[in-house]
């Protein structure tokens, strides 16, 4: 299909793809010398996995398995930049409006049917949009998708929506094979727990509660991928018996949510490889404020808040000096998104006191100026810990903080639903794409009673207006111009305190080589393998 002539921001973004596997392929290169072909790796996951397939949860246990026996369109470097996967190469139109990928030809599935443009279609029309948490909002702007070949596939838009770019990984879109999945129950399929992809692994057994097994894929269209012959994935449910498992060799992998981060320099100094991730989702703790509180309505009192809290105590007692300390609602992470140039909230009490006396809410004979009530979740030991810490730093400038915890689905009800709190402390992704997964939190629309959208009930028309311009830009620059734009009128409106950008902890014997693989941490497992 011809194309309109590409802009200069898809063309950056090829480049960049292009230097980005030269670079993948060079390190490949380097580790081949001392990794030694075949043995089996255990990992530990914290759960069951609800399903086995792609495309239709985001929780870390069903991905981290699925994503050793599937592919996708594309994959990301640890940049977010768009790398060939199952598509060797594509093209975007000038307006945004026709994006064309052009597939691998001869790949097949693990059943030995071929794999087409077919399935991807189905895959994302039909299972991702219809089922995954964002698919909606990700592959909703996709207005149909064209197979003019089995090698071709052709998105078109009504009006041009990047961020669908950013989701197109194994994380939210990985590849079905449609002949399995047509005209089929997609939630009750069996092939759900039985998984038929394109990946280095395949599906061998799952007992619940017990283990996953994957094994070697000889026909793999990666050659000489993967190296290992098998991995198996221990269901251990207690967070302790995992670290001990680690700690006895029963396991050889604890990746992102299977360990805690006060347990790192613990198993660091234990001579084990820790790895706090920074990945280019951007996980991102942040303070909500609850605007229809009469006293947070009042931006000062906000101000003054910032100012009173230390964020660098949070940082060392909370999360055990780990955590970068956030000046906005994009996280550093987000490299092509993010900005340094918006107003900060330096420690300083003084000046907290200062703000909140010229708003005019003396302190009463107890030292107290009002009280504000926080509703957090304590079972995880890290929002326990920092709403205690930021109990006791108000209280030095006259708020009473009334510590409500709740259990954790309560709290998701009490929070968006009810919206009856003032405080509240979550941590959320607010990537890979702004325009998703950061808009939620701050459009004047996401204001409702769904989870993890805007229950502060704040609203500036001026980051509306900006966040749809940057969902219709036709390059990664053009909407990174916007969300800058974003930050500074977020920040000053200030209408959350964002706490700490939290690595995920990742912990993997020192034997063990080509980890952290991409930015979803342990990936495909293509490239693992044990040091010769």
């Amino acid at each position: 299909m011809r194309q309109e002539k590409y802009n200069r921001g898809y063309l950056t973004i090829r480049f960049l793809a292009g230097i980005s596997m030269v670079v993948f392929l060079l390190c490949q290169l380097c580790y081949a010398q001392e990794v030694k072909k075949g043995g089996t790796v255990v990992a530990a996951i914290s759960a069951n996995p609800s399903t086995l397939a792609p495309s239709m949860s985001y929780a870390i246990s069903p991905i981290m398995v699925s994503y050793t026996m599937f592919n996708a369109l594309v994959d990301y470097d640890m940049k977010g930049n768009m790398l060939p996967e199952l598509a060797e190469s594509w093209d975007f139109s000038s307006d945004g409006k026709t994006w064309t990928f052009r597939l691998r030809k001869g790949i097949k599935w693990h059943d030995g049917k071929d794999f087409s443009s077919a399935d991807v279609a189905f895959t994302i029309k039909e299972v991702a949009e219809k089922f995954h948490p964002l698919g909606k909002q990700a592959f909703g702007p996709i207005s149909k998708i064209e197979t003019p070949d089995p090698n071709t596939v052709v998105f078109k838009f009504e009006k041009p929506f990047f961020p669908t770019s950013s989701y197109l990984s194994c994380w939210y879109s990985g590849i079905l094979p449609k002949h399995l999945y047509e005209n089929t129950d997609i939630l009750k399929n069996p092939y759900n727990f039985k998984p038929v992809g394109t990946g280095p692994f395949m599906f061998e057994e799952f007992k619940q509660g017990s283990h996953l097994t994957v094994v070697r894929n000889p026909n793999y269209w990666r050659k000489d991928k993967p190296i290992l012959d098998k991995i198996i994935f221990r269901v251990i449910t207690d967070g302790v018996a995992r670290v001990s498992a680690l700690e006895k060799g029963e396991v050889d992998i604890l990746a992102p949510y299977a360990m805690a981060i006060s347990e790192m320099k613990v198993l660091e100094a234990k001579g084990f490889v820790v790895t706090p991730i920074y990945a280019h989702d951007g996980l991102l703790a942040m303070t909500l404020f609850n605007l229809r509180n009469q006293y947070l309505g009042n931006k000062n009192v906000r101000y003054a808040i910032a100012h009173a809290t230390n964020l660098d105590e949070i940082a060392k007692k909370a999360y055990f000096g780990y955590g970068k300390i956030p000046v906005g609602p994009i996280p550093s992470s987000i490299t092509w998104a993010f900005t340094n140039d918006v107003k900060k909230f330096e420690y300083d009490p003084a000046k907290a006191n200062k703000l909140l006396d010229e708003s005019g809410y003396k302190r009463d004979s107890k030292g107290i100026r009002f009280p504000l009530e926080f509703v957090y979740a304590p079972s995880r030991t890290d929002f326990d810990s920092t709403a205690k810490i930021i109990k006791a730093q108000l209280r030095e400038v006259g708020i009473d903080i009334i510590l409500k915890p709740l259990e954790y689905a309560a709290t998701i009800d009490e929070v968006f639903k009810k919206k009856k709190f003032d405080l509240t402390y979550w941590s959320l992704t607010m990537g890979p794409d702004p325009a998703v997964g950061t808009a939620r939190l701050y459009l004047t629309s996401q204001i409702g009673d769904l989870p993890f959208t805007n229950a502060m009930g704040y609203s500036n028309p001026e980051v509306d207006r900006l966040f749809q311009q940057a969902s219709e830009a036709t390059s990664r620059e053009k909407a990174g111009q916007s969300f800058k734009s974003i930050q500074k009128l977020i920040t000053n409106d200030f209408p959350v305190l964002w706490t700490l950008e939290v690595p995920y902890p990742m912990a993997h014997s020192a034997k063990l080589v080509g980890l952290p693989e991409g930015p979803y941490w342990t990936h495909h497992m293509e490239n693992v393998g044990w040091k010769k």
